[in-house]
């Protein structure tokens, strides 16, 4: 894991991997940096002050990021950031992601052609690239308790789960075995992050 650096001589940077409870975590850190919050996305926060990708290296230190974006993203100012993510069961993940897109595409293509698109295929892996680079993570099935032990995300207000998915689609075993076999690299970051959390754990 990356040392944690001095949140004022440093940028906080979230990687909200999608369908990870990452809005609720947003309201934390908003609440944490209140008129140093960056990003261009999520309507529901709206005190964000907007950036683009191309101006990332202008982030302040003492400052802190959200969106959907990468790891690699953040490559220019890698040095000066603390890096948090959410890692969800990357098959809870899917299925809660394939059922949001349902509530707005009713009509829309199966969930085997789903998880089959490229944007679709170990998501989580694609946006950090391995636990090792990140600071903190936070197991999405102990969110409200990882938040607690952080070091990191300062705020004493209790998470809240925001931007729920009706589920209407349950994968048949079958779908969830397509979707396995072509998220190895997802599937071995999260048993990764689950002995990391273990061990972890057994040193507090």
């Amino acid at each position: 894991m990356k040392e944690a650096l001095p949140l004022n001589e440093s940028v906080l940077v979230f990687l909200h991997i999608k369908k990870t409870g990452g809005i609720s975590l947003q309201k934390l850190i908003q609440e944490q940096y209140p008129d140093r919050f960056y990003g261009n996305d999520h309507s529901a926060l709206k005190k964000k002050i907007k950036i683009k990708k191309s101006d990332i290296e202008k982030i302040p230190n003492g400052s802190a990021v959200a969106n959907h974006w990468i790891y690699d993203d953040f490559k220019s100012i890698k040095d000066r950031c603390n890096f948090v993510t959410i890692i969800r069961d990357p098959v809870d993940r899917i299925v809660s992601a394939y059922n949001f897109y349902l509530q707005h595409h009713p009509r829309g293509m199966s969930f085997s052609d789903y998880v089959k698109k490229r944007e679709n295929r170990n998501t989580e892996t694609r946006a950090i690239l391995e636990i090792s680079l990140m600071t903190e993570f936070y197991l999405f099935e102990k969110l409200p308790n990882e938040i607690h032990k952080s070091n990191i995300i300062l705020s004493q207000d209790k998470i809240q789960h925001t931007n729920k998915t009706r589920y209407n689609c349950k994968p048949t075993r079958s779908e969830i075995k397509v979707f396995r076999d072509i998220n190895d690299e997802d599937i071995k970051l999260y048993d990764g992050a689950i002995k990391m959390a273990g061990v972890f754990n057994e040193c507090i």
